[in-house]
């Protein structure tokens, strides 16, 4: 597949239409994969800490993509612009995403944090506008006000049944600073996509990025590193949540290659509806899926459908 979809003149021979469909396939893989993968994840995150899953999961990715890279990648094209493009939005996302994304997850449950973080479609459209010369409708201004009241529902979810509000307000803090930074990500990567059309290539510096980054937390915080656990038992609790965001991570690259920001953003970040149906099957012991906070996440995928609508 990796070969197929690489061929970039076989791909922009075909009519707009069916490339943007190419590009919308493998936003909705991505956004599957990604909520197998926190729900996966989910099941196992009370057993170690979200710094252990952070990093177990970018070593993870570092290791099965610059294994791919060599037999993927045409070394002999390599593009200086767009491997730093590749650096910055690895820094960004999964970089200090991931490690905001887990430390929400772990305060607030994987249904809560994900809906909240999926508002991050909205700041990647408006930078894109400026940046990459994108034009949203009034369609999508719609639905980001649609996604904004789908948030406050489910903000609202998170305090019902709970005397630590202010504990859950700061918490709420994490899944939306995750969003700003995955918002600027998409954005970054897709101007590197522009100038150096390699997603494998993309998602390899990615990772390699975000594991220097906490490599580097390793060793200049001492919290940081008591609290982080890189073994065999960490291993084989995430390792299958890994493998899924690993995949998620490759669709959503070569959906941004075929598709602009406005329209893959809001379909990758679809991923609520699927971690809802998820968590429901896998996680009952561990959250309770509120009937505000069905229909705070069902608002914020009408919302992005919206958006996604040109």
């Amino acid at each position: 597949m990796i070969e197929i979809f690489n061929n970039q003149k076989g791909i922009t021979n075909l009519p707009t239409e069916a490339v943007w469909l190419i590009a919308e396939i493998f936003a909705l893989m991505s956004a599957l994969t990604y909520a197998l993968g926190i729900v996966s994840i989910r099941k196992r995150l009370d057993e170690s800490s979200f710094t252990s899953v952070t990093v177990v999961i970018s070593i993870i990715g570092a290791i099965i993509f610059w294994i791919l890279v060599p037999v993927a990648v045409p070394l002999n094209t390599i593009d200086l612009n767009g491997i730093l493009l590749f650096v910055l939005s690895g820094a960004l996302a999964p970089g200090f995403a991931r490690l905001l994304y887990f430390k929400g997850m772990k305060e607030l449950g994987a249904s809560i944090n994900t809906s909240i973080v999926a508002t991050n479609p909205m700041i990647g459209s408006l930078v894109a506008v400026f940046l990459l010369g994108e034009h949203p409708t009034p369609l999508v201004w719609i639905g980001m006000l649609t996604v904004t009241s789908g948030v406050i529902m489910v903000g609202r979810s998170t305090h019902q049944g709970n005397t630590a509000t202010n504990v859950t307000k700061l918490a709420s803090a994490y899944p939306l600073v995750t969003a700003c930074f995955a918002g600027l990500a998409l954005v970054a990567r897709k101007m590197a996509l522009n100038v150096y059309g390699e997603p494998v290539m993309g998602v390899a510096i990615g990772y390699l990025t975000s594991l220097f980054i906490y490599l580097f937390l390793l060793a200049l915080s001492s919290d940081f590193r008591g609290s982080t656990e890189i073994s065999k038992r960490t291993l084989r609790l995430f390792w299958k949540g890994g493998l899924c965001w690993c995949l998620g991570q490759l669709c959503s690259f070569y959906a941004l290659r075929y598709g602009d920001v406005s329209i893959v953003a809001p379909i990758l970040n679809i991923d609520p509806l699927f971690v809802l149906l998820f968590a429901h099957l896998f996680l009952k012991k561990l959250e309770k899926v509120s009937s505000l906070l069905l229909i705070g996440t069902v608002t914020v995928v009408i919302g992005i459908s919206l958006i996604t609508i040109f």
